[in-house]
């Protein structure tokens, strides 16, 4: 639906499609934990470790990958490599994407120690 009524420039359902995909991957941390902890439909789509990877590259083919941010976040989880099959070809590049996505996954590398930095410091107070 997303690609099509980008395709085709019907704007109405484009945007319901948006709403829906933003419901499913918020860009709000709350709604984000919310909805992986209580929604069901998260679950089911993300079930697959390639619905996320398909659904990213819907988006950037569209031009709506910058609405995303949490879609980023759950296929940075995974290897660049599993998300370039989905794609053969982007407007904008498969070295800016891939800059994006493993940058993404430095910094979830890097952000479990500073928390556990930080709870320890916590702690100790």
């Amino acid at each position: 639906m997303l690609k099509l009524s980008s395709k085709y420039n019907f704007e109405g359902i484009l945007i319901d499609v948006i709403k829906h995909i933003s419901r499913i991957y918020p860009t709000q941390l709350e709604d984000y934990d919310a909805i992986s902890e209580n929604h069901v439909l998260r679950h089911d789509l993300e079930a697959s470790i390639y619905s996320s990877h398909h659904l990213l590259a819907t988006a950037i083919q569209v031009g709506v990958d910058e609405l995303f941010p949490a879609l980023y976040y759950t296929s940075a989880l995974q290897p660049f490599s599993a998300l370039r099959r989905f794609l053969p070809d982007i407007p904008t590049g498969w070295t800016a994407l891939e800059k994006r996505i493993v940058a993404g996954q430095t910094a979830l590398k890097d952000a479990a120690p500073r928390i556990m930095k930080k709870v320890i410091e916590l702690a100790e107070k």
